[in-house]
């Protein structure tokens, strides 16, 4: 799991190996792929398979040639190390978010399209931990009493 925060935007992204019972990281662990969560006022989730991993990538950077088993390896580093560039399209119900990764003296572009999810979604990855959070928080503040 890779996360980072971009003008109080918190952007996460999991992958395959990551287990977890709600709705898109289930559809994340049959197809083999990527959750990614955008939360900033409003919570955005966008699930993607490995196939449509690879085609997308090829269609936003044509200029590349890219393999199938590297892909993955392409889209977390474009997450972890690339440009958040928040000319962001924010609907009600859609937010597109670019990541621009420079490697070298080429620039490859990853761009997420994420929608507002299940409730289960929003329990497991921002009720559940914010509970979870608060309870430590509960419990190291009565130990300092």
């Amino acid at each position: 799991m890779n996360y980072r925060i971009f003008e109080g935007t918190i952007c996460t992204m999991i992958d395959s190996k990551i287990n977890c019972p709600c709705d898109a990281c289930i559809k994340r662990s049959i197809c083999n792929g990527i959750t990614f969560f955008f939360l900033k006022n409003k919570f955005w989730v966008e699930t993607i398979s490995e196939e449509e991993l690879f085609q997308r990538i090829k269609t936003l950077n044509p200029l590349f040639e890219f393999q199938r088993d590297t892909v993955l390896r392409t889209v977390h580093e474009c997450f972890k190390f690339g440009e958040i560039l928040f000319d962001t399209e924010v609907s009600a119900d859609i937010c597109c978010v670019n990541f621009q990764y420079t490697l070298e003296e080429s620039v490859i572009i990853w761009r997420s399209h994420a929608v507002v999810p299940a409730y289960s979604v929003l329990h497991y990855h921002v009720v559940l931990p914010l509970s979870l959070a608060l309870e430590s928080l509960y419990k190291n503040h009565a130990l300092l009493q």
